[in-house]
């Protein structure tokens, strides 16, 4: 207090002399019994003294017959006390702004440094040896404990505290909205000495998920100057963090994007484009993704013997996974088709089955399958379903029936059992091959289309070709979804005799 006072006298000079040109004999400012500053003469032993007290100590005159001076001095160390507060307020205000000044320019250097770091550990390491030499402390320590990931954490210049420990005390701290002290940890570096840590709790994504972390001895206790610099550390380390987590982020989310980039390409140059005119048959394909990658799959192959395979399938799950193992399901039987002459649909699914179960098996995944194989000859269809549907038979003029699955999907069991069934392709007759992403479009209140509605609108477009059938389903499971975001890939052949 006494130096804020001898650094004050300017202010007070002037009051001292107004009471000097008044007659007093002195006029003196005290602080706890000690004089800071006295003006005019000594005292003598004839002469009356006459105090008044105020906030910061006292004012003191000297004099003959001054007794009746007491108001105005009460008066004048009231005027002081408020020149003293401005004073010590600009003195504060001139504190804070050097501190804050200093600040800005170690915290602009150490972001000059870290901007370009998108590592976590990294950006720990390089925050911990900027905190340590700014810091007066023996040890700087971060701390990053996000749930459902490994905690991170980062000493400088060397690691004193067990990891486990340091975990298990950062969870256990109470107020994570101020500083935690935490004295007398179990640590020795040579000296015998207990160390004190302190817990600055850090804020990522708005909840304190890392702290940062001084340890001294108790003889070595911050300074206010200190714990200023380690909080603005802290603050400027947690919007650093949440950057760096951000960026890999974002890094991680190109190379998935680019992933799914790669996996469209390839699912595009596997599936057909349009199906191929085929003599006797009206056909038409529809595709239609929920995403830029799918689980659905279809194929249309004439063989040199007269016969065309058409097949679709579906399989179960989304993303990437249903991706790879859609891939893979077409190769398997594209390849299984063309060992044998003349395999039936029956011998390809059991074929593929045995090839792919361990591959679902192991993705906990499988694929419905329907295999039709049409006779250019005797117009007859051949065909194997292994859990697919919507399959839709309408004759010409009559009603449309589902042809349903007699074995279950591939991936399922080791063995197939599926059978040979048999329908015809005459003049008028309509075959529509579907994913369940069609029957399976819900409206507002999550009512699905149904198989029975899609029969009912398969024989009332049955005399239209086969396009306008394929068109017409669209059309009628788009306007029933509304505005609601297709949920599951849609995928349609119509295939219809002529």
């Amino acid at each position: 207090m006494s130096e804020f006072l001898q650094s004050s006298l300017d202010q007070v000079n002037p009051i001292a002399e107004a009471w000097l040109a008044s007659g007093v004999s002195s006029f003196s400012l005290w602080s706890d019994g000690t004089l800071i500053k006295k003006w005019g003469d000594g005292i003598s032993e004839d002469q009356e003294t006459v105090t008044a007290p105020m906030k910061y100590g006292e004012l003191r005159i000297t004099g003959r017959d001054i007794n009746s001076a007491l108001g105005r001095l009460s008066i004048d160390a009231k005027i002081v006390t408020v020149i003293l507060n401005q004073e010590n307020n600009r003195k504060l205000l001139c504190e804070e702004l050097v501190n804050t000044r200093d600040q800005l320019v170690i915290l602009s250097s150490i972001s000059e440094i870290t901007r370009k770091i998108i590592d976590p550990e990294e950006l720990l390491s390089v925050l911990a040896a900027e905190a340590h030499r700014l810091v007066n402390t023996e040890e700087i320590f971060f701390l990053i404990n996000i749930e459902d990931q490994a905690p991170i954490h980062v000493f400088y210049p060397r690691q004193s505290l067990d990891s486990e420990y340091l975990v298990e005390t950062s969870r256990s701290i109470k107020s994570k909205l101020q500083p935690n002290l935490i004295s007398t940890h179990p640590y020795e570096n040579g000296d015998g000495k207990n160390r004190d840590i302190l817990f600055i709790p850090i804020r990522v994504y708005k909840s304190e998920l890392a702290y940062m972390g001084c340890i001294n001895n108790h003889d070595n206790e911050l300074t206010s100057y200190d714990l200023k610099f380690a909080r603005a550390i802290a603050d400027y380390a947690g919007k650093e963090i949440e950057k760096a987590y951000l960026m890999r982020a974002n890094i991680e989310m190109a190379r998935i994007d680019t992933e799914i980039g790669l996996a469209q390409k390839i699912q595009k140059s596997l599936l057909l484009k349009e199906l191929p005119k085929v003599e006797g048959l009206d056909t038409y394909l529809l595709f239609q993704p929920a995403s830029r990658i799918s689980g659905d799959y279809y194929d249309l192959v004439i063989k040199p013997n007269g016969v065309i395979d058409f097949i679709i399938g579906d399989i179960s799950g989304k993303g990437m996974p249903a991706a790879l193992l859609m891939a893979m399901t077409l190769k398997v039987i594209r390849s299984v088709a063309d060992i044998d002459p003349s395999p039936t649909p029956d011998w390809i699914i059991k074929r593929s089955n045995e090839i792919l179960y361990k591959d679902y098996n192991d993705s906990v995944m499988f694929s419905t399958l329907f295999i039709g194989q049409y006779n250019l000859k005797t117009r007859e269809v051949s065909y194997s379903n292994a859990g697919h549907s919507p399959i839709i038979y309408c004759p010409a003029g009559g009603r449309a029936e589902m042809l349903r699955a007699d074995s279950v999907p591939l991936g399922i069991f080791e063995t197939q059992n599926c059978q040979i069934r048999k329908i015809r392709l005459s003049p008028g007759d309509v075959l529509v091959l579907a994913t369940d992403g069609i029957n399976e479009t819900s409206n507002q209140s999550s009512r699905l289309f149904g198989f029975t509605q899609l029969m009912i609108l398969v024989e009332m477009l049955a005399q239209k070709s086969a396009a306008d059938i394929c068109e017409g389903i669209l059309q009628a499971v788009q306007a029933y979804g509304g505005v609601k975001v297709q949920e599951d890939d849609r995928a349609m052949m119509v295939i219809k005799g002529v």
